[in-house]
């Protein structure tokens, strides 16, 4: 006979401690749940077996990658799992959470371990956190329901897998501190994990990314497509910041209730904008002499200077220069121009949806530099003459910067144009810009329409008023275009009338007509 009243007893028990948990056991075997995208065969699910049981943690082993190995890498692996076992409980544990505060105190298995999952991943990837394990299968159907990490099985022998746990503990300290409050920003969350790694000396994932960076030093910080120039812009800009504001800066971002670049600025207490110009500014001057904001203080950086894009201006008097450039917001780029001759304008441009910044820097032979700052928020152009900011410059660098934030899932791109030109080009560009064709190619008369009508109507109004009054584009050749095209040819009568012994303008557009109208846009093409 059943004892009720021990029934009685049990019931209440599990009532008031409903997930009592005893632990996981050395060679437990349990399927987990992984992300497909990040695993080697682009599994859902594998089993794995416990073969480490830290103090803090519990090291499973895919058991289809185990099976693989020889006895003696069995060995070697199992040996490189205790000694990353020690370094996280001795030396990664207590630092990190004593920097940015603690995980959760326990999974929804109610165990207060941390599992680190390790499976055959790509091998572009370290490691992964999965927030859904912090759910009940309820809310995330492929939730493993505990406190986890993974990583790369292919990396365990590596040095770097110490940044690499590190990191992903990061994560997983995250979503304890901020997440469960607050959806923070990819970029924000990446940085803090890539940065906070360096203070514990683990370097060699920053060495990467470093690396990584000299190829795409134009990568947007707040855009995030989780490829390797995302995970180096954010692991250069962190070290920046904890150079700048020490590392609880770390601490305070999390500790904010602003996402993005908002949250920087609470921590901070300086405006965002501010902190990447003078980030974009360190990477070039890399001089704390010059000023403390334009400085790396950590040793990986401290000599590394990002290298522009060059141009040198032609010698002539007479030029004129330019470039068009599509920004992101909030990335770098730096345009050095190199030039002998002083004597001449620059104008600058910029769609006004991404309010552009703009620092000029002005040096001379001997790399002494004056700065100057322009704001394009009020208008799209402004216009300067370099020598008047800086008599004796031989070169001229400019940093563009969008300091536009909007949806940052969906990043825009901004035209920025510069032109440098002397007065003579300034007058033939501003002509020549109105012509929407290249070369005429039949005769034109008075009924006609076309794109060559408006074409023609384009530089007949650029001839003044003299010529074409009105100044209608409309690419019908009317009364007032026919009038036109007689002035246009009694002012230039030696070469469209003499050659056919005419001393009045016809209004048709023959063959010396077209030869000159050609010849004013062949000049506009050199």
């Amino acid at each position: 006979m059943i004892n009720k009243k021990f029934l009685n007893k049990i019931f209440i028990l599990l009532f008031i401690f409903p997930t009592f948990c005893f632990g996981d056991s050395y060679l437990d075997k349990k399927e987990f749940f992984v992300d497909k995208e990040y695993d080697y065969y682009q599994r859902k699910k594998i089993l794995a077996i416990n073969l480490v049981l830290g103090e803090k943690t519990y090291f499973y082993v895919e058991e289809d990658f185990w099976k693989e190995l020889s006895e003696e890498e069995k060995q070697k692996f199992f040996q490189r799992l205790k000694e990353i076992s020690r370094e996280f409980d001795q030396k990664i544990y207590p630092f990190l959470t004593e920097l940015l505060g603690k995980e959760p105190e326990k999974g929804i298995n109610q165990d207060p371990k941390i599992t680190v999952l390790i499976h055959q991943m790509r091998q572009d990837v370290g490691g992964y956190f999965r927030e859904e394990d912090n759910y009940e299968k309820i809310f995330a159907p492929f939730s493993n329901e505990r406190k986890m990490i993974y990583l790369n099985a292919f990396k365990i022998e590596n040095e770097e897998i110490k940044d690499e746990i590190a990191h992903e503990f990061v994560h997983l300290i995250e979503w304890e501190q901020k997440l469960k409050k607050i959806k923070e920003k990819t970029w924000i969350l990446e940085m803090i994990a890539e940065t906070a790694p360096t203070l514990l000396g683990y370097k060699e994932n920053l060495k990467k990314r470093i690396e990584t960076f000299k190829k795409f030093p134009q990568a947007s910080l707040i855009e995030w497509r989780n490829e390797s120039k995302d995970y180096a812009i954010v692991a250069v800009f962190g070290q920046y910041l904890i150079s700048q504001y020490g590392e609880k800066i770390l601490k305070k971002i999390l500790e904010t209730k602003e996402r993005g670049t908002l949250a920087i600025e609470k921590a901070t207490g300086e405006n965002f904008s501010e902190i990447f110009k003078n980030f974009l500014l360190a990477l070039y001057f890399q001089d704390c002499n010059l000023s403390p904001k334009l400085c790396f203080k950590t040793d990986l950086l401290n000599s590394f200077k990002v290298l522009p894009k060059i141009y040198v201006l032609p010698s002539s008097k007479e030029f004129y220069f330019s470039f068009l450039k599509k920004i992101k917001p909030f990335s770098g780029n730096w345009e050095k121009i190199y030039t002998e001759n002083k004597n001449f304008k620059i104008r600058i441009k910029g769609e006004k949806r991404g309010l552009f910044e703009i620092s000029v820097i002005l040096c001379n032979s001997e790399n002494l530099c004056e700065i100057k700052e322009f704001n394009l928020k009020e208008t799209d152009t402004i216009e300067f003459i370099p020598k008047e900011i800086k008599e004796d410059f031989s070169s001229l660098l400019v940093i563009p910067r969008s300091t536009f934030e909007g949806n940052e899932e969906k990043i825009e791109e901004f035209e920025f144009s510069l032109e440098a030109f002397s007065e003579k080009e300034l007058m033939k560009k501003s002509f020549c810009e109105e012509f929407s064709c290249t070369k005429f190619t039949r005769f034109l008369r008075k009924g006609m329409r076309g794109k060559d009508v408006k074409c023609l109507q384009e530089i007949l109004r650029a001839e003044g008023p003299e010529i074409y009054p009105e100044g209608l584009v409309t690419g019908y050749f009317g009364e007032l275009t026919f009038k036109a095209v007689i002035r246009f040819q009694q002012k230039y009568s030696k070469e469209i009338l003499e050659p056919w012994g005419l001393q009045k303008g016809t209004g048709f557009v023959g063959i010396t007509t077209l030869k000159k109208l050609n010849s004013v846009l062949q000049k506009c093409q050199k």
